[in-house]
C-alpha cells in the first residue's frame, strides 16, 4: 500500500518498481544484492515484517527505521471525487506553474516520490541539498524548503503553521507550494483572488485554496495555447476525471464548507 498523499500514477511507478526493481540508469539489480536489501526482500514476498525478519534470521533494525517502513502501509480513501483532484495536483509542472504563473515566484524544483531519491533519502531529508529551493516529499507529506544560507534551514510544513490538521491528507501539496511561492506568508492577492489563510480553520483554509487553485485554472485558460496545455495535462489515462470534473469539484469545495470540511479531514 502507498503512503498517504501519493498519486496514483506514483503509486503505478512504484508498483512496477517492485515487479522490476532498477538502480539508476535503469540497469537491474544483480539477485544477490537484492537478496540483501531487507526492505526489498520484504516488500518482493509481501509478508510482515516479522516474519521476513524471522527467516532472515537477522536482528530487527532499529525502531526509526521501523516506522519510517509502516510509513509504506498508508493508503488514503478519500470521497470519489477527491482522489483524482489530489493525482491531478501533485503532478510536477502543475506544481510548478501554480508557484510560477499563479504566484510569480520562479526557480521552484520538485522531490516527487517519481524523483531520483530512493524513499528512505526522502523521508530522512538527509540528502535534500543545501541549496535546493522548491518542494519536497517526504514521508507521505510536502514540505517547502529555502537553500540553507545560514542554520536552522527554513522549512513550510502547512502541519506546524497550522493551516492544515497534522495527520490529513488534502491541498498538502498546494499549501507546500503557497508558502514557498510565498516566502511563508499566508496572504496572496491580486486581480483574480483575495486570500489570507488563517491558522485552525482548516475547511476554511481548503475552501481558499480551492479559490486559488480555481483562479489558476482560469488564468492558463485564458489563452489557447496554455489551455491546451492544461488540458493536456490532465487529460491521460492515469486520471478517471476530466478537467471540467476537477473544476466542479474545486468549485463545490469553494462554494460548500461542509463539503471542504470533509476534505480537510481525509486522512490514511
Amino acid at each position: 500500500m502507498a503512503p498517504r498523499g501519493m498519486t496514483r500514477k506514483q503509486k503505478e511507478k512504484n508498483q512496477k518498481k517492485k515487479q522490476n526493481p532498477t538502480r539508476k540508469g535503469g540497469a537491474r539489480i544483480p539477485k544477490k544484492t537484492l537478496e540483501k536489501n531487507k526492505h526489498s526482500l520484504r516488500k518482493s514476498l509481501k509478508v510482515p515484517l516479522s516474519k521476513t525478519l524471522a527467516m532472515q534470521k537477522k536482528p530487527a533494525r532499529n525502531s526509526l527505521l521501523n516506522e519510517l517502513d509502516e510509513l509504506d502501509d498508508f493508503d488514503t480513501e478519500y470521497h470519489p471525487e477527491f482522489q483524482p483532484l489530489i493525482d491531478a495536483l501533485g503532478e510536477e509542472n502543475v506544481l510548478d506553474s501554480i508557484a510560477h504563473d499563479m504566484l510569480g515566484r520562479e526557480g521552484m524544483k520538485v522531490i516527487s516520490p517519481d524523483g531520483n531519491l530512493s524513499a528512505l533519502e526522502r523521508r530522512l531529508g538527509s540528502h535534500v541539498p543545501s541549496d535546493f529551493s522548491g518542494v519536497v516529499y517526504k514521508s507521505g507529506h510536502w514540505l517547502g524548503y529555502e537553500p540553507e544560507v545560514v542554520p536552522p534551514r527554513t522549512v513550510y510544513n502547512s502541519y506546524k503553521t497550522n493551516l492544515q490538521q497534522p495527520g490529513t491528507s488534502n491541498f498538502c501539496q498546494s499549501f507546500a507550494t503557497f508558502l514557498w511561492a510565498r516566502r511563508g506568508d499566508f496572504s496572496f492577492q491580486d486581480s483574480d483572488v483575495n486570500i489570507t489563510f488563517v491558522p485552525g480553520e482548516y475547511a476554511r483554509n481548503v475552501q481558499k485554496m480551492a479559490t486559488l487553485l480555481l483562479a489558476w485554472i482560469r488564468r492558463m485558460s485564458s489563452d489557447s495555447e496554455s489551455k491546451a496545455w492544461l488540458r493536456n495535462t490532465f487529460k491521460s489515462d492515469e486520471y478517471n476525471a476530466k478537467l471540467e470534473d476537477l473544476v466542479h469539484t474545486l468549485q463545490r469545495l469553494a462554494a460548500d464548507v461542509d463539503y471542504a470540511k470533509e476534505f480537510s479531514e481525509a486522512e490514511e
